[in-house]
């Protein structure tokens, strides 16, 4: 018996972040992840660093921000936000605003790139819409998506390649 998992609601996870190395598998940070769905809108954001311990080889952290609307269970982006340093430089840090009515985005209020359509996802929210369409058309094997991020629009397709099966501890 399967239960439907519903991308679209409120949750919070963590994850620890390894690496494989010929000594085997390392700890060497955790990552973050809070989706908070109210009013037909959504915030979903994803914060990733290095442990203490780990930051004097390999200092990293990542913090991005996606947000945007729910219309007849579509997500429709407005903002996305990337803040990433490595060690003292700034890798990113750039915005973008998506106006799919007037089927246009901008980086930073400066760049604005041309849209097809409304079905635009940025490099975070991406996740929620293949999550979406995978439970919509379960059938389907391939999704093609645009995506907006610091280079532009581009079209990209995902292809599912199998299931995985998440067991839940209410412990």
């Amino acid at each position: 018996f399967v239960f439907p998992a519903h991308a679209i609601s409120s949750y919070k996870a963590s994850y620890d972040l390894y690496a494989e190395t010929d000594l085997g598998y390392f700890k060497f940070g955790g990552a973050e992840y809070e989706l908070v769905v109210a009013h037909n809108a959504y915030v979903f954001t994803s914060n990733a660093d290095t442990d203490v311990l780990w930051r004097a080889i390999y200092d990293y952290s990542s913090n991005e921000t996606s947000i945007g609307l729910i219309e007849d269970n579509k997500l429709i982006g407005s903002y996305y936000k990337i803040i990433e340093d490595q060690g003292n430089l700034i890798n990113d840090n750039y915005e973008i605003n998506i106006y799919p009515n007037e089927h246009y985005a901008s980086l930073n209020n400066e760049i604005k790139w041309e849209i097809n359509s409304g079905d635009i996802a940025d490099a975070l929210s991406i996740y929620l819409n293949i999550s979406e369409d995978i439970q919509k058309y379960p059938n389907k094997k391939a999704f093609v998506y645009q995506i907006v991020d610091k280079k532009g629009v581009t079209q990209r397709e995902f292809t599912i390649d199998g299931f995985e099966t998440i067991n839940i501890d209410n412990n």
